[in-house]
């Protein structure tokens, strides 16, 4: 297994993925900025960072390998992504979906596709 992305409480309802190629994340901040009339400076709430967010690139060697993943999504669950790759090593995220699911065709191999899933880390 190099990577797996499991419904969380389902043990059944999971996919082995070979590759992927982008696992990308940003921090928000949860600052809130209060803008004051007639002053320069605004007052601000200080608040702990967010979780992570952000975009999960996953190659699919076929169409029905890619409407896998996206089926997998369609699940109103939290994932679980599991991987052993060398980039990511022992890596663990527990995620929601945070937008949307997106299946691209490879303009140069037409029988890989890229699926990207936007998610919201959660604990």
């Amino acid at each position: 297994m190099a990577n797996r992305i499991e419904v969380l409480g389902d043990p059944n309802n999971y996919l082995d993925i070979d590759i992927i190629t982008e696992y990308e994340f940003m921090l928000p901040s949860r600052n809130v900025i209060h803008n004051i009339l007639n002053r320069r400076t605004p007052e601000v709430t200080m608040l702990p960072i967010s979780t992570r967010e952000g975009t999960l690139n996953i190659v699919a060697r076929s169409y029905s390998e890619a409407m896998a993943v996206v089926d997998l999504h369609r699940t109103n669950a939290t994932f679980l992504w599991t991987s052993d790759d060398l980039n990511v090593s022992g890596e663990q995220l527990y995620y929601v979906l945070r937008g949307a699911v997106t299946a691209v065709q490879d303009q140069n191999v037409s029988d890989v596709w890229t699926v990207s899933v936007e998610y919201k880390a959660v604990s």
